[in-house]
């Protein structure tokens, strides 16, 4: 299918992580060029080759969405070196949380969230709108968890942003819409990445496989490819909406 991407401009937070690298090189597969946003420049660079190796451009915006005063102009730096608007945006950034209780948690730990991972996109969400508003075409796909929908144990801040995003992009669907910009959220579950393994022993890593319909963590390349499509004219008509890509893992599988 051809998503009739080609020639459209993305910024993406969170480009140097494991799912991160896996939009970008879907994107680019799909004829998208990326400005890849975040805090680490190896990393990064190592995206953006993956992107240009798909014959698309890519421009590294080293940023820190923990300073939201800078999000403007890292946004400007992205549209001047990419030669035009912008009119896909992607968070995939998230602040590497702290596991914990609310009566352990200090307050510090969820500032940290705060500036991250809702701070930095309100930041940069002002001045792609705009450019989304210019062109009657947007596309807003923000990076949620079923921890929004369903908890998650000692992941109280965590959980409470990803339902915030669920709340912001039905928001904005609502007030853009008519300029043709669509919002939606993509809700992962277990995805295989550096982060998730670090994290998780095997016991551990297993029992979660077994608790999906599919019997199996997901792959980065699975959760990008849902992004990919929502980016693109053929989602037109899908917006506001929640898509979980769980593998069955958010259904009742005791049975």
């Amino acid at each position: 299918m051809d998503l009739e991407l080609t020639g459209r401009r993305a910024l993406l937070t969170g480009a140097g992580s494991d799912l991160g690298r896996a939009i970008a090189r879907s994107l680019a597969a799909e004829g998208v060029d990326v400005a890849l946003l975040g805090r680490h420049a190896g990393r990064l660079e190592e995206t953006a080759r993956r992107v240009r190796d798909a014959g698309r451009s890519a421009t590294v915006v080293e940023a820190d969405l923990g300073k939201p005063d800078g999000m403007k102009d890292a946004a400007s730096v992205a549209r001047d070196i990419l030669g035009g608007p912008i009119t896909l945006f992607i968070h995939a950034a998230a602040h590497r949380y702290a596991m914990g209780k609310v009566r352990t948690l200090g307050i510090e730990d969820a500032e940290e969230h705060l500036r991250v991972d809702i701070r930095g996109p309100l930041a940069l969400l002002p001045s792609l709108i705009e450019d989304m508003m210019g062109e009657r075409f947007g596309r807003i796909v923000l990076i949620g968890s079923t921890a929004g929908r369903l908890g998650a144990g000692k992941s109280p801040v965590y959980a409470g942003i990803k339902a915030f995003y669920g709340g912001l992009v039905r928001n904005l669907a609502v007030d853009h819409g008519t300029f043709g910009i669509t919002s939606n959220l993509v809700e992962p579950s277990f995805i295989a990445t550096s982060r998730f393994d670090s994290r998780t022993d095997d016991s551990t890593a297993g029992r979660w496989a077994r608790a999906t319909a599919l019997g199996r963590i997901a792959k980065p390349e699975e959760v990008a490819d849902v992004v990919t499509f929502l980016c693109s004219p053929r989602a037109a008509y899908v917006t506001g909406a929640s898509i979980p890509v769980t593998g069955g893992a958010d259904l009742n599988t005791l049975w």
